[in-house]
């Protein structure tokens, strides 16, 4: 895997993890949940258990799936040097 793909994919799995972030917090809003919202701001793996209560599975699900990819990534980068 080339550095500069390496990059896209860092930069598209960060994106992706922070709109899917965004998009649970406003839904959390939505609900009347603004504490839930509020935690899940501050902290922002509670917001992946705040969307799973309250039915936001594919947003969660999303979230999850980028965070791991991001992970995965930057794990590579570093041992890569």
């Amino acid at each position: 895997m080339s550095d500069v793909l390496l990059v896209i994919v860092v930069a598209a799995a960060f994106a992706l993890m922070m709109t899917a972030q965004v998009a649970i917090l406003a839904g959390l809003v939505r609900r009347k949940q603004w504490w839930r919202a509020l935690s899940g701001l501050l902290m922002p793996p509670l917001s992946l258990y705040w969307a799973h209560r309250e039915g936001m599975r594919v947003r969660g699900i999303v979230w999850l799936a980028a965070s791991i990819v991001y992970v995965a990534m930057v794990a590579l980068a570093i041992w890569r040097g």
